[in-house]
């Protein structure tokens, strides 16, 4: 919702309780009216780093986590031994926003001139809180992404790593590649960046793969021939 003070948001927080459990719950913020250099954001995709997992997650039994709340509003917990909600102490009920960085367009502008030359655009943001629907950034924090720029899909890189490296892993990246496009199309921002980072991960892995068995293969020939030669030799 849009009022005249600000914008409604729905926004990831975790909190360590203090009855032993780390508690990841959806809340409604309000973000509040950009001011001359600012600008509201909508954020479209947001990446996880092992940051962002170490503030969103901590050190919780995540094997024993549990659903509660509703559809709209669900709220997962799970527990945490004493020394780790010890190591927790400062950030005790406590909740706290997650998401270092992300991506969006920017919807509203402040009336400064650097501002205005933002709306419409789509940036790249720093400053936390990312894993919101809405967010309010001053413009230094905006970084102007080209025309037209998506998610890669990684799909050339997959079909040549798949022929040319290694055929088990490589299907993998062409089948997560053939995916991205799909999901960018039907706005499903999240699924394709998790979809262009899968197939990325299974190129490089089948890159890896095809180079370790060719240099195992020339090291055998080496040898082959060097055995062959000394032989020769006698």
């Amino acid at each position: 919702m849009n009022t005249q003070t600000g914008r409604s948001s729905l926004q990831l927080h975790s909190t360590a309780k203090k009855n032993g459990d780390m508690e990841l719950s959806l809340a409604t913020v309000t973000e509040p009216s950009p001011g001359p250099d600012e600008v509201m954001v909508r954020i479209d995709a947001a990446p996880i780093n092992p940051s962002d997992l170490g503030l969103l997650l901590g050190a919780a039994d995540w094997n024993s986590a549990k659903v509660a709340g509703t559809r709209s509003n669900p709220i997962v917990t799970a527990p945490m031994t004493a020394k780790v909600l010890q190591a927790m102490a400062a950030r005790i009920d406590i909740p706290m926003p997650v998401g270092n960085e992300g991506a969006g367009v920017v919807i509203e502008a402040g009336k400064s001139e650097a501002a205005q030359a933002l709306m419409g655009k789509t940036v790249a943001v720093l400053g936390g809180a990312m894993y919101s629907q809405f967010r309010r950034l001053n413009v230094n924090q905006c970084l102007v992404l080209p025309p037209g720029a998506t998610v890669p899909n990684y799909l050339v890189f997959a079909i040549l790593t798949t022929v040319f490296c290694c055929l088990p892993t490589g299907i993998p990246a062409i089948v997560f590649a053939a995916q991205v496009n799909g999901k960018v199309s039907a706005g499903d921002i999240a699924g394709a960046q998790a979809a262009s980072e899968k197939a990325k991960m299974w190129c490089w892995i089948s890159f890896g793969v095809g180079l370790a068995v060719n240099i195992i293969s020339v090291l055998v020939n080496l040898a082959t021939i060097t055995a062959a030669l000394k032989q020769g030799g006698h």
